[in-house]
């Protein structure tokens, strides 16, 4: 699926009971979606998603890109093959839109009425062809378990207390004490550098802004790469972040998750919350 940069289209047509001739003007039949579901199987962790946009396809031909909830207008008559994509915000990004790779496609056979709206709940799966280099749900321990600031106060730590879902999340407190945070996955990821997709999966609130990158690894010698900055979230987000134009840049043997941050010593203290951690690969 070709890559796109914020834009929305539609099916263009102009409803009108006739044409400047007399003439009938082909009335559109109608798709109600609410809501795009992730199912994914009991090994593959979390089913929460951030499914933003519907990319819809009737015949292999695209109908449109359709924020949620979308009312999507069709030109279509018979029996025909419905095919809905679950679109993302790529890197959080409102301006950068995309299907999700990794997700497979809802399709039905459908039949168009004129002017009927029916309603479509898609449910999608993983692909098949995915590999989860990394899942995470933070229950007991984490993956984000080496300490890049030599201060133990500020370590990932797994709380009851302010949890996404299941019994634990990930938190870390920083104070004016204890103001800098970088942690390190403790396993290193073959990744591919050839431009294939890799996406990181998170849930996540903060108080501070916090950064997400990797450790990349070259003939033996460790750098750090930060890919963005996350914003304060007073609630829990979810967000896809794409590394598949870094690591043919980057070219390393192997790399590591990684992450900080930094408070301003105000007399704060300032919390991080983490869950649900998917590192995803097609090779």
């Amino acid at each position: 699926m070709k890559r796109i940069y914020f834009f929305i289209f539609c099916l263009p047509f102009l409803i009108v009971s006739c044409d400047t001739f007399g003439d009938p003007v082909e009335v559109p039949s109608y798709i109600y979606i609410d809501d795009i579901q992730v199912n994914p199987s009991a090994s593959q962790g979390t089913a929460s998603d951030a499914i933003t946009d519907a990319w819809v396809f009737i015949d292999g031909e695209a109908v449109g890109v359709f924020p949620l909830p979308a009312r999507v207008p069709i030109l279509a008559s018979g029996t025909v093959n419905l095919e809905i994509f679950g679109g993302i915000k790529e890197n959080g990004i409102g301006a950068s839109r995309d299907v999700y790779p990794f997700f497979n496609n809802y399709e039905i056979t459908w039949s168009p009425t004129p002017g009927q709206v029916d309603t479509i709940n898609p449910i999608l799966t993983y692909n098949p062809s995915t590999l989860f280099k990394v899942i995470d749900g933070i229950e007991g321990s984490t993956i984000l378990s080496v300490d890049l600031d030599g201060n133990a106060a500020t370590s990932v730590s797994s709380t009851p207390t302010d949890i996404f879902e299941g019994a634990r999340s990930g938190e870390i407190t920083l104070t004016d004490a204890d103001n800098v945070f970088e942690v390190a996955s403790s396993a290193s990821y073959i990744l591919p550098n050839d431009g294939s997709a890799i996406y990181l999966e998170l849930n996540y609130k903060c108080d501070i802004p916090f950064q997400i990158g990797l450790e990349h690894t070259r003939n033996f010698v460790p750098e750090k790469y930060y890919k963005l900055t996350l914003d304060t979230k007073e609630e829990w987000n979810k967000i896809y972040i794409s590394f598949d134009n870094d690591t043919p840049v980057l070219q390393a043997d192997s790399y590591r998750l990684i992450m900080r941050a930094a408070k301003d010593a105000d007399g704060s203290t300032a919390k991080i919350f983490i869950d649900n951690i998917k590192i995803l690969t097609f090779n």
